[in-house]
């Protein structure tokens, strides 16, 4: 008995060659060139294996074989989907997809496939009988068929609906794990933050006393040789206005340290405005100065010619000159030659800081690792391994970048941050 493949394919190159095929091989060919062509001709002539492609007008072939393979008259008979797109075309990964909406076997186009190898197996099941057709073939009227295309549209639509739902339903369980994901990093980002802030703040106040001494001692000496003066029968009145101006200039250093020690403990706003980079160098070092001329660290700045503005959270900026500076001063602990070196220039309308030091440098196997939080080579009481890390969040909240460049003449460590002059808002 001769058996009866239906090609629906839009394509009449694909057409004519697959019927010169099949014909040649004595098997009788049905052709529709659209989807609901071939669904009217399934139900009315029941072949006994259909080859399917996906790109067609009027409905894709996904919702042929959906339909079919739903109806009790075709659900049993054999479809092969081939196409000639690339998966790259389709919305859908049309092998896995083809699959699970029914089809036998999904097959890629191609000049050198043999047709014949690929649709033998099916049609070698439907002449052994080894293919269970559905009990009640009816050949269908005309009216039948249009009855039967409507309900299975109608069950589709409402299995497409439920499923429609069930992933609209997924989809707000994910975005809800989503944004509650986003909440506890971000409340992890400002623990790690404050933490790093407060371990900056401790290592500041320790020094702090340091730079307060000094101009401390300074002005009790200056007061000594004032009440001096003012003991003897003529008073002097030039080297009496030196030393008050002596005391005035170290009461205001003292005054510039202390404010800026407030100001870098408390919690800011995020505030954004025009601040001179210069200014903010300046104001990080306000708390080493002792501390680096005790340690014999000399401090090289190569400030641009003119003062650079950008649009930034003062606080936030001056945190991470900050932990640059702590780590270039741990760094050249044991160093013979003690240098920290900032260079500043403009690039492109933005602001460059570079700092480096003459220590040991950064061992080229955990480069990778430098801005990780938590990881650190110093010791245990030494440091959390924060200091970097958010010296990068701080970084990138300005929308800027900061880098580890290899080592320059200086042959410690070289860090190259790049800020925007203005900051753009969404």
């Amino acid at each position: 008995m001769q058996q009866t493949v239906l090609v629906i394919d839009d394509s009449p190159l694909i057409q004519e060659i697959f019927s010169d095929t099949l014909k040649n091989n004595n098997i009788n060919v049905l052709q529709t060139f659209d989807g609901l062509s071939g669904i009217k001709t399934a139900l009315s002539k029941m072949p006994d294996l259909i080859i399917l492609d996906i790109k067609m007008p009027k409905i894709n072939g996904y919702q042929v074989c959906r339909l079919l393979k739903d109806h009790k008259s075709t659900s049993h008979i054999p479809i092969i989907i081939m196409t000639g797109s690339s998966k790259q075309d389709l919305i859908e990964d049309p092998e896995s997809w083809s699959f699970e909406i029914g089809a036998d076997a999904f097959i890629e186009k191609s000049s050198d496939m043999d047709l014949m190898k690929i649709i033998k197996p099916y049609l070698d099941k439907v002449s052994s009988g080894k293919l269970q057709k559905s009990p009640d073939p009816d050949i269908l009227s005309n009216d039948d068929i249009m009855i039967a295309i409507s309900n299975l549209f109608h069950k589709q639509l409402y299995t497409d609906v439920t499923r429609l739902k069930t992933l609209n339903n997924k989809l707000k369980t994910e975005i809800t794990n989503k944004l509650k994901a986003e909440k506890e990093k971000e409340e992890m980002q400002r623990h790690i933050y404050n933490s790093s802030k407060m371990e900056s703040i401790y290592l500041l106040s320790g020094g702090l006393s340091h730079e307060l001494n000094n101009p401390l001692t300074v002005i009790r000496l200056n007061a000594e040789e004032g009440l001096d003066i003012l003991e003897e029968p003529s008073i002097n009145k030039t080297v009496l206005s030196d030393i008050f101006k002596k005391i005035q200039s170290h009461v205001e250093r003292m005054s510039s340290i202390i404010d800026n020690f407030k100001q870098f403990s408390m919690k800011t706003k995020n505030e954004i405005k025009s601040n001179s980079i210069h200014k903010l160098i300046d104001n990080s070092f306000l708390f080493f100065n002792m501390q680096l001329k005790n340690d014999f660290i000399q401090v090289i700045k190569n400030f641009y010619t003119t003062d650079i503005i950008c649009e930034c959270d003062a606080s936030k900026i001056e945190h991470a000159f900050i932990s640059l500076i702590l780590n270039s001063k741990d760094a050249l602990m044991n160093s013979s030659n003690k240098e920290i070196k900032i260079t500043t220039s403009l690039e492109n309308n933005q602001a460059v800081i570079i700092f480096e030091d003459s220590g040991e440098g950064i061992k080229p196997e955990i480069q990778h690792r430098v801005f990780e939080a938590f990881f650190t080579t110093k010791d245990v009481n030494k440091g959390k391994g924060l200091g970097l890390h958010t010296t990068y969040r701080d970084i990138t909240y300005h929308n800027g970048k900061i880098e580890l460049l290899p080592a320059t003449e200086l042959k410690g460590a070289c860090f190259k941050i790049t800020l925007p002059l203005k900051q753009t808002t969404a």
